[in-house]
Order: C-alpha cells, then sequence, then structure tokens
C-alpha cells in the first residue's frame, strides 16, 4: 500500500515524490540490516513486491519526462537565472547569516528532540536512517549546485526536503511535551508549556537569538534529566535562573516576533512562574499548577490565533481569510471572467500573483511563472525578456514583493517601476504581445477607457472593442 501511494504521488508532485522516495530507499536498507534473519527474508520479500510495484507505477511518469527533457532545447542561463530569482530552496552559498542560524537551529532542536528516543533501539535506527537520507540529499543538492552545477539536480530542489525534519520533529516535539507533562515535576510541566507557546508562534524562530536562547533553555533541562547527579543543586539554581533571565532578556527585546502580540503575555507569564517555582519539588507545588489547570490554561492559549479569523467571519460573514486588497483583486477576475472574451490577454502588475485563477485568462507575465523555468528549459530567456520590455532592468531582473507593504524597499521599486508604464510603452507592449487590456492600481492614470474600478484596482481597455 505504501509504495502504491508513493508512485501514486509522482502524478501531484514529482519533486516532494522524489524526496519521499529517497526516504524509502533509506528505510528499506534500515530493515534490510536488521539481525534478525527471519524477519529480514520476509522484509526482503515484501520490500521486493513493493519496489517492482512502485517502479510499474511510474513507469509511464519516467516515460513522460524522458520524452520532454528530450524535446528541451539545453541552456546555460537557467542556474544564473534561478541564483537571481530565488536562490532560498537550492544555493546555500547565497544564504544569509539568518538563515543559516535557524537551518542550525532546526536541526540542534532535532537532535534535541530526538534525543529522548534513542535508548530505544529500534527507534534509534529510524532516526539514523532518516538522517542518512536527508543529508545525502543536502549534500548532493550542494555538489550539483555549487560545485558541479547540473540543472537535473537543481530542478529536484534537494533542500526542500527539510519539510521531512520539521514534520518528524513536531512529532518528537509532541512526544517531549508529553513525557514533560507526565513527569509531574513543576519545573517541566512550564518547560512544556513554554514549549509549546513557542511552536505555536512560528515567527519566534525566525529571530537567531530567540531560538538560540530556546534552544539552550530546553537543552538545559534536558540536560539536568539525562545526568541530575552530575549537577549540583547550586548550580542547578544558578544556570536555571541565568538561562530563564537570557530567553526573558531576548523576548523582552524582540516582542515582535510573536506572531499574535496578545501571546507575549502568557510567555511572560509562564517565564515569572518559572522562575518563581521552577525549583519547587511535585509535592510543594502550588494548586494553581495542578495539571487540569494548566491543560486548560494551554487549551485557552491555543485558541488565540484562530481569534482575529472568528472575528473577521463575525464581521463579513465570509468563509475565506481574505484582506481588502484581496477581495477587491478576486472581485476583479471575477469580472474579467464574466465580461470579457476567452482569447483576452492582459497586462497585469508582475508581483500580484494568482491573475489567471479566476478569471480564466492569459497574461503576459506573472512574478510565480519563474518557477515554471524548473521544468522547462529556456523559459528563463522568455521570462526575462518580458520583464525588461516592462522596465525592469538588469540581465535577470528581480521583482520583490511583500503584500503591500510601504515600508518593504523592493515592494515599493516593484510597484514604482510598473506605474511608470506609460501610453507610448503601453502601445508598443500591446503590438508585440497583442495586449487587449491592461490592469492597474488606482492611482495608475492611462488615456484609456476604464471598463472597471474598485478601491484598489482597474482595467483599461487598449484595443478596439
Amino acid at each position: 500500500m505504501a509504495f502504491s501511494l508513493l508512485g501514486f504521488v509522482f502524478y501531484f508532485n514529482g519533486m516532494q515524490a522524489s524526496h519521499m522516495t529517497i526516504l524509502f530507499f533509506f528505510g528499506s536498507l534500515a530493515m534490510l540490516t536488521q539481525k534478525d534473519d527471519g524477519l529480514r527474508l520476509k522484509q526482503k520479500k515484501e520490500l521486493g513486491w513493493g519496489w517492482m510495484l512502485f517502479v510499474l507505477l511510474i513507469i509511464p511518469f519516467l516515460w513522460h519526462i524522458i520524452e520532454r527533457v528530450s524535446q528541451d532545447q539545453t541552456t546555460s542561463n537557467f542556474i544564473v537565472f534561478l541564483r537571481h530569482w530565488y536562490p532560498g530552496h537550492c544555493f546555500p552559498s547565497l544564504w544569509g547569516l539568518g538563515k543559516w542560524i535557524r537551518c542550525l537551529t532546526y536541526l540542534s532542536l532535532f537532535f534535541l528532540f530526538t534525543s529522548w528516543d534513542l535508548e530505544n533501539k529500534r527507534m534509534e535506527r529510524v532516526i539514523r536512517f532518516f538522517l542518512y537520507a536527508v543529508f545525502t540529499m543536502w549534500i548532493f543538492g550542494a555538489v550539483f549546485s555549487e560545485t558541479i552545477p547540473t540543472r537535473e539536480f537543481v530542478v529536484w530542489q534537494l533542500f526542500r526536503s527539510d519539510i521531512f525534519v520539521i514534520f518528524l520533529g513536531l512529532l518528537f516535539v509532541a512526544r517531549a511535551i508529553q513525557r514533560l507533562f507526565n513527569s509531574g515535576r513543576t519545573n517541566q510541566i512550564l518547560i512544556a508549556c513554554v514549549l509549546i507557546l513557542l511552536m505555536i508562534n512560528f515567527n519566534f524562530f525566525f529571530s537567531p537569538f530567540l531560538s538560540i536562547s530556546a534552544f539552550l533553555l530546553l537543552a538545559f533541562f534536558r540536560i539536568k534529566a539525562i545526568c541530575p547527579s552530575q549537577i549540583s543543586s547550586r548550580w542547578t539554581l544558578v544556570r536555571h535562573y541565568f538561562w530563564v533571565g537570557v530567553i526573558l532578556s531576548m523576548t523582552l527585546f524582540l516582542p515582535q516576533h510573536f506572531s499574535y502580540q496578545i501571546m507575549t503575555y502568557p510567555f511572560y507569564l509562564m517565564i515569572l512562574i518559572l522562575i518563581l517555582f521552577g525549583g519547587s519539588r511535585p509535592d510543594n507545588r502550588p494548586a494553581f499548577l495542578g495539571r487540569e489547570k494548566v491543560r486548560l490554561f494551554l487549551i485557552v492559549i491555543m485558541l488565540i490565533p484562530f481569534t482575529n479569523v472568528i472575528q473577521y467571519r463575525l464581521e463579513t460573514r465570509m468563509l475565506n481569510f481574505q484582506t481588502a486588497i484581496d477581495y477587491n483583486w478576486h472581485e476583479l477576475q471575477l469580472w474579467v471572467k464574466d465580461h470579457t472574451p476567452k482569447h483576452s490577454v492582459f497586462l497585469v502588475p508582475p508581483y500580484v500573483n494568482g491573475f489567471r485563477a479566476f478569471s480564466k485568462r492569459s497574461t503576459i507575465i506573472e512574478r510565480l511563472d519563474g518557477t515554471a523555468s524548473h521544468w522547462r528549459k529556456g523559459f528563463e530567456k522568455i521570462w526575462t525578456e518580458r520583464l525588461q520590455d516592462l522596465g525592469y532592468e538588469g540581465t535577470f531582473p528581480r521583482i520583490g514583493f511583500d503584500g503591500m507593504r510601504e515600508d518593504d524597499p523592493s515592494t515599493v521599486r516593484a510597484r514604482s517601476i510598473y506605474a511608470s508604464i506609460n501610453d507610448e510603452k503601453i502601445r508598443h507592449l500591446q503590438k508585440k504581445y497583442t495586449i487587449d487590456f491592461v490592469v492597474v492600481e488606482d492611482y495608475h492614470h492611462l488615456p484609456f477607457p476604464v471598463v472597471f474600478q474598485n478601491d484598489d484596482f482597474k482595467i483599461y481597455q487598449v484595443t478596439d472593442s
């Protein structure tokens, strides 16, 4: 069943299916290298049939890939283009310091939480071979994107296999939280509370200082649990307060890294209780730190992120969570679908994505179209040429965009370049790409008839009706 499902995944997401295949391969090695010969013989047969079924299922997919690759034109610009367009998934040499620290913190937390299960030999094998698979993908990803640039490996985006590290890590986090609660010790129950708050606030880990502080705090209590006899009670108390002070200080200086500001208050409360009662024994634990009361508190805390959504539903009576701009962008697309010919071609702001989703109409360029370069050789030339025609300069133009934030320089630049397009350039683009309509933001004025307008966008018709 597992191998058949893996085969079908290739027809939905070939990249993730490739990563999963490598995990399956190393998982098979883990099973085949067990010492129990009788069990290993049975597993060999099952794995053999499973891999045979998998190969049969993916033959049409592989045939399609081989046929497409043979028809593609080779290009030497793809890897250079991708390094400029978005290096995050493929080129570690271009990652910033913050991302490196974040990655190392994720791995450190993974090792920290899995350390609880290393005493179980079977679980230790699972973790070990899982890490073999992940590090193999990352090593190949680094070698064949940086040292020996190879398009076939780059398009696999092997570094995106980190999603499996995060997913498996979260399972071990849940197990760790369960252990901390079941320990009955005050400080471990409080650490579980802090841990849940950190997991809810994912943006917390985008701050290197906060994430490192969290790791040090959790690591200290893990070390204390492993070898309590080697840590004197005096030093335990000193280190306990030291690490609590570190994470509290970092949080006071960088509160904006909480996804929901209201979450900072229960976080401070947990830290304060940890300082006051973290060293107390189970029999001396205050009544308000009973398990049921703590669990009720955490349930309330975990509902906080949904308050904005609930409030939005009550105010708008809509099922989709949309900002005003999202709503107006959606409204524009629906109007286009109902009031324009199906063969119409649109020029839209390249930094706003998803025009085709509801309008069902063609555009000459969108920012996310650059992703097509991963599976169609030579597409980067077309994408680059069209951006240059719009005024985005450079051999490989970049369009930075972060919502409609006016404090983000890349967003301001992307919007100002598009807003500078005048009627003369529109006529040139219309002749070159047979454009019928132009979509602009509401402040962008052109000498053409307006056929649609709302609070954020408007549509000009540039051809005769």
